[in-house]
């Protein structure tokens, strides 16, 4: 793939990648290249980014909308990102 970015050009920016392992849109290992990720030496720690600020991790087994259980992508990730949306109600 090729992305309008060759390189991260803001790595101080804190902020939350979560990236589907099997998306075939957005490809998964260019993406892990273009953050500078790499497995942590320890596991628990699962990915680590070169950049202190970014948190990058991978939604298993889930392509660029669905799951292989069939839930969707946002219903996934919706616990980990929901302090950061917006609610439109009332």
């Amino acid at each position: 793939g090729e992305y309008a970015a060759a390189k991260d050009v803001d790595t101080e920016s804190h902020r939350l990648v979560i990236w589907p392992e099997k998306d075939r849109i957005i490809n998964y290992e260019e993406g892990k290249q273009f953050f500078e990720v790499t497995s942590s030496d320890n596991k628990d720690e699962g990915l680590v980014s070169k950049s202190a600020n970014t948190e990058f991790e991978c939604v298993a087994d889930c392509g660029h909308v669905f799951h292989s259980d069939g839930r969707g992508i946002f219903d996934i990730i919706r616990p980990r990102v929901k302090e950061y949306l917006l609610n439109f109600k009332g």
